[in-house]
């Protein structure tokens, strides 16, 4: 399992230099995190092209290997996702707990919120934000990953199960039809929907507005949480320093780096019909406190975070 990252984060050195000098972070000296880091890594540059769970049981735990069980694994998560509320906590979401929905009544108003960020930029607790005050369901493949047994096997679960946590919200059209996705679910009956995005490929993001737009007949809101790289980095290690949830952090720095921030301002160039709104919301904030709104339009779901916290 390869990543397009531009660097090789896989010996001692190579992490304490990446973060000394590209992150100008004072943890290159933290010995016991240089380890843990280059174990992931490690582990990461192990899986070859047939590690992902959603084409291979090499890697699937023992009780869902079969891909008997394991079509029935997805319909459960998928029913899971579309029947529970959202906890409070991400990390109490699990197979049998937590799911997608709003601490609100569901609003069928065909209305869709995309959010797009880097990772560790705060998109979760934004998306709860507007489900909650849209009645709208959270398409976020990260929730998906919860629920799939072996995201919490390893340092590499995140990754191991990253494309069929996708399917699972967004469909794979080589499953065939006997398998609906969280997504059809929703906009089948027209229910408001937040999609959070890293949004690197600003293509990709225009034509999910317009497949929103266009053909399911949504009014589409984007916005976007902007984070500059070294910072999310930092944020993502400081996540895996609290949980042991590992991102790539050359994928984060290298990969995605900027793009999310230069997507949004290709799209507000490129505005169409399919794009009711902009909005952009900084990130560059202490812990706990307010988001900045730098730029709102009307509708737009960046007014709502004025007066809210990260």
């Amino acid at each position: 399992m390869h990543f397009p990252t531009a660097r090789p984060l896989t010996e001692r050195i190579l992490i304490e230099n990446f973060l000394k000098f590209a992150l100008q972070d004072e943890r290159f000296r933290d010995y016991d995190l240089i380890g843990k880091i280059c174990s992931c890594e490690l582990e990461l540059a192990n899986y070859g092209n047939d590690a992902p769970t959603i084409d291979f049981e090499k890697n699937r735990h023992y009780d869902y290997r079969a891909d008997a069980v394991r079509w029935q694994l997805r319909r459960k998560i998928v029913d899971e996702l579309f029947t529970m509320k959202m906890p409070k906590h991400e990390a109490e979401i699990r197979l049998g707990n937590g799911g997608a929905l709003p601490d609100c009544e569901l609003q069928k108003k065909r209305k869709a919120f995309i959010l797009i960020g880097p990772p560790a930029s705060g998109k979760s607790g934004v998306a709860s934000t507007i489900a909650n005050n849209w009645g709208a369901v959270i398409l976020d493949s990260d929730i998906a990953k919860r629920k799939i047994p072996e995201f919490k096997s390893n340092f590499a679960g995140a990754t191991l199960v990253h494309n069929e946590s996708s399917a699972i919200i967004w469909g794979e059209t080589k499953w065939g039809i006997d398998f609906t996705p969280l997504v059809k679910k929703c906009t089948d009956e027209g229910i408001n929907v937040v999609i959070p995005k890293i949004g690197d490929d600003f293509i990709s993001i225009e034509n999910l507005a317009k497949t929103l737009q266009n053909n399911l007949n949504y009014e589409v809101h984007l916005t976007l949480i902007s984070l500059d790289r070294s910072l999310a980095t930092k944020r993502a290690l400081d996540r895996f320093i609290d949980n042991e949830r590992y991102v790539p952090l050359g994928l984060i720095f290298d990969v995605y780096g900027n793009e999310p921030i230069l997507s949004y301002y290709r799209l507000k160039d490129r505005r169409g019909d399919h794009i009711k709104s902009f909005g952009k919301l900084s990130a560059d904030v202490k812990q706990g406190s307010p988001l900045k709104v730098i730029y709102q339009e009307a509708g737009n779901p960046a007014e709502l975070f004025n007066h809210k916290k990260l």
